[in-house]
């Protein structure tokens, strides 16, 4: 019986609402699944056949340790999805590539350095969140004169490498929530629709992850649409890594249209109790993927 590591955080043990519905389905493909955490120094990695990245929501705080990590697990064992996805998509510059390529993105800017936050941004509301985060945290939403009050934290978030992302706060949001599209094996499976709203008093979240409101979601032809176009992009960017096992697109309304937020491609919630046959979809897309890596 084939062996797969589900990656986790000490913190974060226990806490995927997806590896029960999942390990289900693959015990009936004959594939054992075990959740380990990545700062458990205890594990052998090698008694796998390969790892799952699914939860290890703590890497935004501890990213150089993580990314160490998962370098050297990459030299020792297939990861799924693949390194290079990993390394590509857990730093949010990615959206920049995205749209360069022609994906309609929340249009962001970003703050690698201390002489690119000016301490001020215009009129209105704005969303500043780490370029290396997990989920909401460290997002917060703040209008245009709190910006130098914010200098000290920026400063500090540059200090350790993790640079700043700004994208304007889109109000149509608060009445119609944001959409994520679930894939498996570079195919929809299905939609939610989330809220999850940040305070309007500027404090960041803490949480290892934010609590939403969820519901089923019948995507819409233009949602659906973009969603492709960003596989589409993905696919002619890594076409050796070609289908991620997961990836789940985020799209926030707007006037214009749906927009990128973010793409999901290292531990990213799945929402399978969500979607009719979705742990079953998935656990096809593991196998396949297993079953590539024995024929490379």
């Amino acid at each position: 019986m084939p062996r797969l590591a589900a990656l986790t955080a000490i913190a974060a043990f226990g806490e995927d609402q997806d590896l029960p519905p999942l390990a289900a389905a693959l015990a009936r493909l004959g594939i054992a699944l075990e959740e380990r955490a990545w700062d458990d120094f205890t594990v052998c990695w090698r008694r796998y056949d390969a790892v799952l990245i699914r939860s290890p929501w703590d890497y935004s705080e501890r990213h150089r340790e993580f990314f160490a990590f998962l370098a050297r697990l990459a030299q020792e064992r297939p990861l799924l999805n693949p390194y290079p996805l990993l390394a590509w998509n857990l730093d949010k510059h990615y959206l920049g590539d995205l749209a360069a390529a022609g994906i309609p993105t929340v249009p962001t800017r970003f703050v690698d350095r201390p002489e690119d936050w000016s301490k001020r941004l215009p009129p209105g509301e704005w969303v500043l969140k780490p370029a290396i985060g997990a989920g909401s945290r460290g997002a917060r939403r703040v209008r245009g004169e709190q910006a130098k009050a914010l200098s000290a934290e920026v400063e500090s978030l540059l200090a350790v490498g993790r640079g700043l992302l700004i994208q304007p706060y889109l109000a149509e949001i608060e009445a119609r929530g944001e959409t994520a599209l679930i894939y498996f094996g570079g195919r929809y499976s299905h939609a939610i629709r989330k809220v999850a709203l940040l305070p309007a008093d500027g404090e960041a979240i803490r949480a290892l992850y934010n609590p939403e409101r969820i519901a089923r979601h019948r995507a819409s032809a233009a949602e659906r649409e973009v969603g492709e176009k960003v596989l589409d992009v993905l696919k002619g960017r890594f076409p050796e890594q070609w289908p991620p096992v997961y990836a789940r697109v985020d799209l926030i309304p707007a006037r214009e249209g749906p927009l990128l937020l973010e793409l999901e491609l290292a531990e990213p919630s799945l929402f399978l109790a969500y979607g009719r046959g979705a742990a079953a979809r998935m656990a096809a897309a593991v196998a396949a993927a297993l079953d590539r890596l024995r024929e490379a």
